[in-house]
């Protein structure tokens, strides 16, 4: 454990450190591959030609391969068990006696894919750099420390020389036509485990392998297929380098930023957590507290448009009301906690109504909407067009919310409901409509969701974002399907929206606004009115008890 006490610079220097020598947990691929009945099958350290379903239709068809389809092959190379190299870390920390019980899983050098021939793909890669790492620490490298600045640099350097070896054995199996068989293919994995410095490590598997269906995304127009690994977790789409994490670089880039004194006050105050005064700690715990933060005042403009009935708990409200009015001078960072069904995605959507207020209330600083564009840039895109890019007005920008999480399905769900018709109250379901008609075609009707509105998405992994990318901005409406509707279409297509219209609208909003702020304002002075009723009522109970103690001793002093 590293001592908190520390400087930001350790502490970010020790995170740093941790993330290479995180072990990668293969289990969990396996797991995720039970669920969706993905094929996977495992190559022990000793097999035959028989066991590659690339080289023997029978074989595939014992995994309940398709024969008609074509596949992609993860390899999920040099599998060890993660206990292994925790004891060896203990080792070499010197802590030879203990023994760690945790990292009882499966974990494996990395990852590359093979097409459906049997040639490796090279730009597939991803590594996991603790065996790397465990090499590097091995052979003395490190002695000084183990925090140095330049782990990302030859940890880049690894990853050259192993997809290298993986460019030249793909070249070599091209140039003669022979696809990977069982004694190139060991030669192979045995050549790539070795290039990580790693000495004495048992392996458990030669490798794990998922079969990983392709499908057809597109046609050009010589009608030549291109297609795409149905796999989410496919690296062809993924700039990932390192298998076990996915922000080793950004703490590097944090890293150097803080030393530079170049980064957000968010990641300032996080990392000087001790140096935060107490004035900007809020402890709801105390119910004087509490009451501050419900007060009228604190409540936002705007809430999402769910039933009447259906309103916020006192803590709710109190988290929203906190995170809305102080996280400026909290350096924007803001923590809710609390196990599932609790109500944090309750508690989300008013935020975001909130921010959608906010955000319409910084249109209005606007006479005309298109002010809130300047145009910076034209990139030539082929014929001699150009296509122009605008930049938004820094007042519209900073409302967006990211939705970020370890579970994808947990996250998945959020973007899902939040956009979902069951989310909006009955008695506003007939008014809820934002873009829908591109809404729906994102989410695409034979999906789960009814969406009301285009307020978020699903992005994450490659094949998400493209989709999200094609039915937001590229699909056209056709004879066949003219509800395939993009916002781009919807622009091209729906009908111009004049500057009178513009005006009143804005007009409208302001007067309602108006009339909101006057209602806060009258509730927060009965608010005012009755926390003073409450320290008169105190400063009255305590002018008694002085008048009943002066009472006590002037009857005492006449008995005297």
């Amino acid at each position: 454990m590293t001592d908190f006490n520390s400087s930001p610079q350790q502490i970010l220097r020790y995170w740093h450190t941790l993330e290479y020598l995180a072990p990668f947990n293969l289990d969990q691929q396996i797991d995720q591959a039970d669920s969706s009945r993905q094929i996977f099958f495992k190559l022990d350290k000793e097999f035959d030609d028989y066991n590659l379903p690339w080289l023997n239709p029978p074989t595939k068809n014992r995994l309940e391969l398709d024969l008609n389809k074509s596949y992609k092959y993860q390899i999920y190379f040099g599998v060890f068990d993660a206990r292994q190299a925790n004891n060896e870390l203990l080792r070499l920390f010197g802590k030879e006696n203990l023994r760690d019980t945790r990292n009882d899983f499966l974990s494996s050098y990395g990852r590359f894919s093979l097409d459906n021939t049997g040639v490796p793909i090279p730009k597939s890669l991803s590594l996991s750099s603790l065996p790397w790492a465990l090499g590097h620490l091995q052979s003395g490298e490190f002695s000084q420390t183990i925090t140095q600045s330049n782990w990302n640099e030859l940890f880049r350097a690894y990853s050259s020389s192993v997809s290298d070896k993986l460019k030249e054995k793909a070249a070599s199996l091209q140039t003669v036509d022979v696809r990977l068989n069982s004694e190139n293919f060991t030669n192979l994995i045995t050549e790539l485990t070795e290039l990580s410095g790693w000495k004495s490590l048992e392996l458990k598997r030669l490798a794990y392998c998922f079969a990983v269906e392709e499908r057809e995304i597109f046609k050009n127009k010589k009608d030549k297929i291109k297609t795409q690994s149905t796999d989410e977790t496919t690296a062809e789409e993924d700039d990932t380098k390192i298998l076990n994490s996915f922000f080793v670089d950004d703490l590097q880039k944090v890293t150097e930023a803080f030393a530079q004194d170049n980064c957000g006050i968010g990641i300032k105050t996080f990392l000087r957590e001790k140096e935060i005064s107490e004035a900007n700690k809020f402890n709801l715990d105390d119910q004087k507290v509490l009451e501050e933060f419900v007060a009228p005042q604190y409540i936002p403009l705007g809430r999402w448009a769910s039933d009447d009935d259906k309103y916020q708990s006192l803590m709710q409200q109190a988290g929203i009301n906190i995170a809305l009015s102080k996280t400026e001078q909290n350096g924007n960072l803001f923590s809710v906690n609390g196990p599932p069904g609790t109500g944090k995605s309750t508690l989300l959507r008013d935020i975001m109504a909130a921010l959608m207020v906010e955000r319409a209330i910084s249109l209005t600083r606007f006479d005309n909407p298109h002010d809130a564009f300047t145009k910076v840039a034209e990139v030539p895109v082929g014929n001699g067009v150009k296509i122009p890019l605008f930049k938004p007005d820094s007042k519209i920008v900073g409302y967006e919310i990211v939705v970020a999480s370890s579970n994808n399905t947990a996250v998945q769900n959020i973007t899902q409901e939040i956009p979902g018709k069951d989310s909006v109250g009955q008695d506003y379901l007939n008014e809820a409509a934002y873009f829908q008609q591109v809404a729906e075609n994102v989410f695409a009707k034979n999906e789960k969701i009814q969406p009301w509105g285009m307020v978020a998405a699903v992005l994450g992994n490659a094949d998400n974002r493209n989709k999200f990318r094609q039915r937001f901005w590229f699909d056209e409406p056709t004879e066949d399907d003219p509800d395939r509707v993009s916002f781009r279409s919807y622009l091209k297509y729906s009908d111009s929206v004049s500057l009178t219209d513009w005006k009143f609208e804005k007009t409208k909003f302001l007067e309602l606004r108006n009339q909101i702020s006057v209602i806060i304002t009258q509730r927060q002075k009965y608010f005012n009115s009755l926390e003073e009723k409450r320290r008169l009522i105190k400063e009255r109970e305590n002018i008694t008890r002085q008048i009943q103690t002066l009472q006590k001793e002037l009857e005492e002093t006449r008995n005297a």
